[in-house]
């Protein structure tokens, strides 16, 4: 397994709201908005359907692992699986509050203290193409990144989904 493993564990530890050790469709976060619940439940379901090996209904840290390694690491952004794609969409328009199309920095801002996160350099590190605003398609690619990239990522902007 590669360094990126203390973030999906880290999204693991976030997910399993329960404390129970392994995620299920049950899972609820407190303290969340409808439209973050909304998000988070869709994304628990897909990983449970796609990651529980044994298909007992859970995914346990091992099997959400072993499934992280098949569907993203050494994959490019177009064949990440397509939940991941609409999890990254769906955190990108709960920070797009005008609905421009775009993410500014003062919403960047706004998304991570309400969730009472360090802004920190994060948005730098996700405008890719340094032009002062996010897109999908940065996000995008930041979630592969957070998933499977060896390197260090930028992870506030999605951990914050699941911070109560």
């Amino acid at each position: 397994m590669g360094a990126y493993t203390t973030r999906v564990l880290q999204l693991f530890d976030r997910l399993d709201a329960d404390r129970s050790g392994e995620i299920s469709v049950g899972d609820q976060r407190k303290g969340q908005t409808e439209a973050e619940k909304a998000v988070t439940a869709d994304l628990i379901r897909h990983l449970v359907t796609a990651a529980d090996a044994n298909k007992d209904g859970r995914v346990s840290t091992n099997e959400l692992l072993a499934y992280i390694e098949r569907a993203a690491v050494g994959k490019r952004v177009d064949e990440m699986p397509a939940y991941l794609t609409a999890t990254a969409d769906a955190v990108f328009g709960l920070m797009d509050t005008d609905k421009s199309g775009k993410v500014d920095k003062a919403e960047f801002e706004q998304y991570l203290k309400a969730h009472n996160l360090n802004v920190g350099a994060e948005f730098s590190q996700l405008d890719r193409d340094g032009d002062g605003s996010l897109t999908k398609a940065d996000l995008r690619t930041a979630m592969l990144h957070f998933l499977a990239s060896p390197d260090p990522a930028p992870e506030q902007w999605l951990l914050a989904l699941f911070t109560s």
